[in-house]
């Protein structure tokens, strides 16, 4: 997969999962769809945090910091990126 789908992916299944699972205190759904829906998001929210772990080349464990979202996300983005020292920086140049 191209680094730069890679990133379009990572954003879209934070934004996504984010809305989902704020978005299902507000519904007026039954309490079985609201709690499903609320997983689902904080499911997708995760698996954008691992593409997101994946890119900076750092350990998949940060992932759970999607569970802290807002708060954790801001944890994520100040990890230092350490895939320029392991080669990926030449794949994101195509070479």
């Amino acid at each position: 997969m191209p680094l730069h789908t890679k990133k379009t992916l990572r954003t879209a299944l934070i934004v996504v999962g984010c809305l989902a699972a704020v978005t299902a205190n507000f519904l007026d759904l039954n309490l079985d769809s609201t709690w499903l829906q609320f997983f689902l998001g904080m499911g997708i929210v995760l698996w954008g945090c691992y593409f997101w772990t994946e890119l900076k080349n750092r350990s998949r464990w940060f992932m759970l910091w999607g569970f802290l979202a807002p708060i954790g996300l801001f944890g994520i983005s100040l990890l230092k990126d350490k895939s320029l020292k392991s080669g990926l920086a030449s794949e994101e140049k195509g070479i």
